[in-house]
């Protein structure tokens, strides 16, 4: 009795010392096919969806998002590799998706060709590589350089969805006409819309750095609540002339509220807010956001 006992309490034992198996495929552990970076989806989605909801669906939308996609996850994975100095385990998903995402833009060229004139666009994105390559990808310029290319997204859907019917570039007048802003339409209406989720996710980066890594610093605290109440001001004198909704100037009263209240109270509780918690908020945030573009 006493030998089965001991028998079964070695058992016990050798389970407990042996290493737990992680239940997710091997795939699914390379950080390169699967990005971490939760709030990088909204980034890249919802500037879509105001584009595309501003021209109209168009049969070429769905490959555009494909394309955005796929442009997102060869940046995501290319990067760790060239951060990680060519790290073998890295260079299958990166290779994958710069293969997929350039048969996908060569199938969007070759369908709507005039979609060639966005990719000016085209060095910020290799600036926020070349800045990972420097493993310096979470600066204030990498991540600037990679959140206005996403903002893009707006005008290239809005042109896509209108059949590329856009002014003359010599002709910056057409582009801008007086009292523009009276009339929610048209392409002075979309760089407003760009120009504020441009400003909002910008926004994003010193809270978060305020909330996780920076977040005992006190430059990082005033430089997030500086840029914060001089947007909250601009955007409440364009409201207070009638060129924007007060509904614009309200959500970035709210976006300087939550820039000031998550910080301070982490400071005066001396307690961490969850990076769960930070992930949902943002994404609340994201989606009020798009509704006070869109309403």
């Amino acid at each position: 009795m006493m030998n089965t006992d001991r028998t079964s309490l070695n058992s016990v034992k050798a389970t407990a010392d042996r290493p737990k198996r992680n239940p997710r495929p091997a795939w699914m552990r390379n950080k390169a096919w699967v990005p971490d970076q939760h709030g990088a989806w909204g980034m890249l989605l919802i500037p879509l969806i105001v584009g595309v909801y501003l021209s109209g669906l168009s049969p070429a939308h769905p490959l555009l998002l494909l394309t955005a996609l796929l442009g997102f996850l060869a940046f995501h994975a290319v990067s760790l590799w060239w951060k990680t100095r060519l790290k073998p385990r890295f260079r299958t998903p990166s290779l994958t998706y710069l293969g997929l995402f350039t048969l996908s833009a060569l199938a969007l060229v070759f369908w709507q060709p005039q979609i060639l004139w966005w990719f000016v666009a085209t060095p910020l994105g290799l600036l926020a590589i070349w800045r990972a390559y420097q493993r310096d990808e979470r600066s204030l310029l990498a991540r600037v350089s990679i959140i206005l290319v996403a903002s893009l997204l707006t005008p290239i859907a809005y042109d896509l969805g209108t059949g590329f019917a856009r002014p003359a570039v010599s002709d910056p007048v057409s582009w801008w006409p007086s009292g523009a802003l009276h009339q929610p339409s048209g392409w002075p209406w979309v760089w407003y819309c760009t120009l504020l989720l441009a400003l909002y996710f910008i926004g994003t980066v010193p809270f978060v750095k305020t909330m996780i890594r920076q977040r005992r610093s006190n430059t990082w605290l005033l430089g997030s609540l500086t840029y914060h109440a001089l947007v909250a001001a601009v955007v409440a004198v364009l409201a207070s002339q009638q060129l924007v909704s007060w509904l614009a100037a309200g959500m970035w009263v709210l976006l300087l509220a939550r820039a000031a209240g998550f910080p301070l109270w982490m400071r005066r509780t001396g307690k961490p807010v969850k990076p769960a918690i930070i992930g949902a908020t943002e994404t609340v945030t994201s989606l009020l956001v798009l509704f006070s573009v869109l309403a």
